[in-house]
């Protein structure tokens, strides 16, 4: 199959989800979401050999079926979310609030009022696209960094979705326009817990180094702008259905600025971990976040469970 194709296709198969789960109510919309999580991690077992092997060894004290649950669990939740979000897409900023809630706004409202604006980290945990959404509705001024998705049209068709909701982009690796938008006193938020490459800062995650984006510590430092880290944790037994959790990460200025921007940037993956053995099934494990190593060390695949 061809790539014109293979977009067309994937296209199709988003557009046919993206207008269900807008259209139903929300708990259908979520039931069926979680439907196709399913279908993807259960029946046809998609990533699921790779997201156990992963669990397994960030989990090495837990037995083989408890991950192979949670991997499938995890799939299960990443269909149910991504249909929340879809359909939330289409509803007003009044709405998103009363389904919302955030714990640390207080805080922020504060570090906004300093004039330098905020950075906030946050990792692919809960419904990451509802917690953006939620501070808008809150009153936050938000500009997200988001790399393109690979599909061109699946790409425009999320971007759209986010804009609905408030929410101003950035490209990612444009520094220049999150320093503006810090300089605007927005608050710009960028997922740091995928894979970096080899130009990352390798920092412990559930034992073992993983390359990490340094930017959310060299922007701190740069402009002065204080930085704090999210979490956004479901709740299903009441109305609000998702809660964005927002802790002050520390940004000590030693003189060294590669020693800062390291420890940095070890702060809140170890923040991002904590917050990930609370609720594993509600990490996306489908992507490999091992998948640089540094160098010098043998390739993820030849590394034993539980070694470092």
């Amino acid at each position: 199959m061809t790539r014109a194709l293979r977009h067309g296709a994937e296209y199709l198969v988003f557009s046919c989800f993206s207008y269900l789960a807008r259209r139903l109510p929300p708990r259908w919309a979520r039931r069926g979401g979680a439907f196709v999580g399913w279908l993807l991690g259960g029946a046809l077992g998609v990533r699921r050999g790779a997201m156990v092997e992963r669990l397994e060894r960030a989990f090495p004290e837990r037995s083989s079926s408890w991950c192979e649950r949670t991997a499938r669990e995890s799939w299960r939740r990443l269909g149910r979310e991504a249909a929340e979000f879809l359909h939330l897409s289409g509803r007003t900023s009044d709405e998103i609030g009363r389904r919302t809630r955030v714990d640390g706004l207080e805080s922020v409202r504060d570090a906004l009022a300093g004039g330098k604006g905020v950075l906030l980290v946050t990792a692919h945990l809960g419904n990451w696209e509802v917690g953006g959404a939620a501070l808008v509705a809150w009153g936050v001024p938000l500009s997200v960094v988001a790399r393109r998705v690979a599909n061109p049209w699946v790409d425009r068709a999320i971007r759209r979705a986010r804009g609905a909701m408030g929410i101003a982009l950035l490209q990612a690796g444009e520094a220049h326009g999150a320093i503006r938008a810090l300089a605007e006193g927005r608050m710009v938020a960028l997922l740091a817990d995928q894979d970096a490459g080899p130009g990352g800062v390798f920092v412990p995650f559930f034992g073992r180094d993983a390359s990490t984006v340094a930017g959310p510590a060299v922007l701190a430092l740069r402009t002065g702008a204080p930085l704090f880290l999210a979490v956004v944790v479901g709740d299903e037994t009441s109305e609000i259905r998702h809660r964005v959790v927002i802790r002050p990460v520390p940004t000590p200025r030693t003189g060294d600025r590669g020693a800062d921007v390291r420890r940095i940037t070890a702060d809140f993956t170890r923040m991002v971990e904590e917050a990930v053995r609370r609720s594993p099934e509600d990490y996306f494990w489908q992507h490999h976040r091992w998948k640089t190593r540094p160098a010098g060390s043998p390739p993820p695949e030849q590394v034993p469970t539980g070694q470092v």
